[in-house]
């Protein structure tokens, strides 16, 4: 049998208390966040390992940092 990968993944939405959602990514094997919820877990203490989406909706602040916290990104453009 595989080994199975355990992946967490956060979007935008209603926030977990920051006490749970360290203990869910301790347990994880990758971390993933869509769009906003990369602000949202950085900002309850959880590092994500890849962000993905059009990034529409990540802060400017985030935006401006995101090579030192991530060297290879790409972000897809917003047009839906």
């Amino acid at each position: 049998m595989k080994p199975s990968l355990r992946v967490l993944l956060l979007g935008n939405g209603e926030s977990l208390p920051a006490d749970f959602l360290k203990e869910l990514a301790q347990q994880a094997d990758l971390i993933i966040a869509t769009d906003g919820g990369a602000d949202k877990a950085l900002a309850k203490g959880v590092s994500p390992h890849a962000i993905i989406g059009d990034l529409d909706s990540v802060s400017p602040s985030l935006k401006n940092n995101l090579h030192f916290l991530w060297p290879l990104w790409k972000c897809q453009p917003p047009e839906k």
